[in-house]
C-alpha cells in the first residue's frame, strides 16, 4: 500500500483487522474510534463471550427480549437474507455448527482438533421462520430450542460501520479479516488495490487476481481454513441448513464483489454451501461479480468479474 496511507492494524473477532485512510490529519482518533466500534460489536455479538449480547439473547429464547440497535439492524439483514434465499441463509444454525464441533474458538478448537463431538443429526434447523419481532418494544422473540449465530454478517456490517466512520474524512479501506469495504478511490487511482488469495491448500501459490475497489465491499467464505476432525472425519463451520450437518460441497472458496458487505458475506455464503454449478447459476442469474475455487484447484469467475478483475489461471496445470 501507498506509504503515504495511514494505516492501523488490530486484533478483533479472531482476525487481523487493518484500516487506511488517506489524507486526514485526524487517522490516530480515527482509527481508535474504528477500533471501539469493532470491540463494541465484538461485546455484542460474540458466541464465545458467555456476557455478550447475544449469549444473553439465546439464554431467553422463548421469552421477548430488549435487544440493543445493533442487535436489531443486524438481526433484520440476517431474516431478510434468510427469506431472500429460501433459507439457504439460516442464522439459526448455531446448535447444529456446536454439535458440528465448532462449539469454542477456532483457537481453541484447533487445540483439541483430534476429539469426537457430538453428531448434529437432532441439532433444529430453519426456525428463523418463527422468529418474532416487536419494532415498537424493540424486542425479539425467539422459539424456546433456537439459538442465534450471527457471525457471518457481523464483520461486513462492522467494516461497513467503520468505511462510513472514516469516509468523510478521506478515501478508506476497511479489510476485516480478509473481507473488504471501501470507500472512496485514493486520490489518481481508479479504485483501492486488492488481491484475491489462494485458499489455504495453496497459500504458496501467487495471488488469483487482482482489482480496484471502490465503494463496494469484498467478501470471501470457504472451507479451507476453519476445518477440524469430527468422529474421525473431516468437518467445517459451514452448515446446510436442510442437513444441519457440513455441507458437502465441491467448493473450496468463493469471493463475492457487491456494493453491500452484508450481501457480500451472505452471498459468499450460500456459494460454497450451495456447491459450483449451482453457486455459478445463481451469481450469472443476477449478475453478481464472482470469484470460485474447487477443491481441485479449478477456478471459476461469472461473466461480471471480468469487468473488475485479472483472470488467474487453475491452480493445478492441467495436463496436456
Amino acid at each position: 500500500m501507498n506509504p503515504h496511507w495511514a494505516s492501523h492494524t488490530f486484533r478483533r473477532m479472531g482476525s487481523q483487522i487493518t484500516l487506511w485512510l488517506e489524507g486526514s490529519s485526524r487517522a490516530e482518533w480515527l482509527f481508535a474510534e474504528a477500533a471501539a466500534i469493532f470491540a463494541g460489536n465484538e461485546q455484542i455479538f460474540s458466541r464465545f463471550l458467555p456476557d455478550s449480547e447475544l449469549s444473553q439473547v439465546n439464554r431467553q429464547a422463548g421469552k421477548w427480549t430488549a435487544v440493543s440497535q445493533n442487535m436489531w439492524d443486524v438481526l433484520l439483514h440476517a431474516l431478510y437474507w434468510a427469506e431472500m434465499t429460501n433459507g439457504l441463509f439460516d442464522p439459526t444454525l448455531l446448535p447444529a455448527l456446536q454439535a458440528a464441533g465448532y462449539d469454542r474458538t477456532f483457537t481453541a478448537l484447533s487445540a483439541t482438533a483430534a476429539q469426537p463431538t457430538p453428531t448434529c443429526a437432532d441439532a433444529p434447523t430453519g426456525q428463523w421462520r418463527q422468529i418474532r419481532l416487536d419494532e415498537k418494544a424493540h424486542s425479539i422473540w425467539l422459539p424456546p430450542d433456537a439459538r442465534l449465530d450471527l457471525g457471518g454478517l457481523v464483520k461486513g456490517y462492522t467494516a461497513r460501520q467503520v468505511a462510513d466512520l472514516l469516509s468523510p474524512w478521506g478515501a478508506c479501506l476497511v479489510d476485516a479479516g480478509g473481507d473488504l469495504t471501501a470507500g472512496a478511490a485514493p486520490e489518481g487511482l481508479p479504485g483501492w488495490p486488492v488481491a484475491v488469495a489462494a485458499p489455504a491448500p495453496f497459500k504458496s501459490k501467487p495471488a488469483l487476481a487482482h482489482l480496484w475497489v471502490a465503494q463496494a465491499s469484498l467478501a470471501t467464505s470457504g472451507v479451507d481454513y476453519r476445518r477440524w476432525v469430527r468422529n474421525g472425519r473431516a468437518a467445517h463451520h459451514l452448515i446446510h441448513p436442510t442437513t444441519g450437518q457440513p455441507a458437502e460441497t465441491d467448493l473450496l472458496t468463493a469471493t463475492i464483489l457487491a456494493a453491500d458487505a452484508v450481501a457480500a458475506d451472505v452471498l459468499a455464503t450460500i456459494s460454497v454451501i450451495s456447491g459450483r454449478a449451482a453457486a455459478q447459476h445463481l451469481l450469472e442469474t443476477n449478475q453478481v461479480p464472482a470469484h470460485l475455487v474447487t477443491e481441485s484447484g479449478e477456478i471459476y469467475t461469472t461473466t461480471t468479474w471480468a469487468h473488475h478483475a485479472h483472470p488467474a489461471q487453475n491452480l493445478y496445470q492441467r495436463r496436456a
